[in-house]
C-alpha cells in the first residue's frame, strides 16, 4: 500500500542544498555522514507544514526567517545539550575555524 501523503526521502541534492544554508547560516558544518539525521530531524518540519520533499521545504525555509529558525533549532537541539556531547559536538561540528565560546587559546 501506498501512502500519498508519504514525504519523499532525502535526496543527495536536497541534503546538500540544507547542509549548504545550515552552514551559511549557522555556521555549522554537517557532513555528509548526517543525512540521517537531518532527514529524521526535518521530518517532523516538513509533516507539520504538509510539505511532501524537501525542495519545497527547502524553498520555505529560503522565503520564511521564522521556519529558517525552527530549521536551525531541530539541527541543533541534542549536538549541544549537555556535558556528555561537548566532545561530540567538537568532532562533528566545525564552526568555520572560529574558536568555541570561552576558548582563550
Amino acid at each position: 500500500m501506498h501512502d500519498a501523503n508519504a514525504i519523499r526521502p532525502l535526496s543527495d541534492r536536497e541534503f546538500r542544498m540544507l547542509q549548504q544554508l545550515i552552514y551559511r547560516d549557522a555556521g555549522i558544518h554537517l557532513s555528509d555522514a548526517k543525512k540521517a539525521l537531518v532527514s529524521g530531524r526535518l521530518t517532523r518540519r516538513l509533516r507539520a507544514l504538509g510539505c511532501r520533499d524537501f525542495t519545497s521545504y527547502y524553498q520555505h525555509v529560503e522565503a520564511n526567517q521564522n521556519e529558517r529558525t525552527s530549521m536551525l533549532d531541530c539541527i541543533s537541539t541534542n549536538e549541544t545539550s549537555g556535558p556528555a556531547s561537548v566532545t561530540a559536538v567538537m568532532e562533528d561540528v566545525s564552526c568555520s575555524g572560529k574558536k568555541p565560546f570561552g576558548a582563550t587559546t
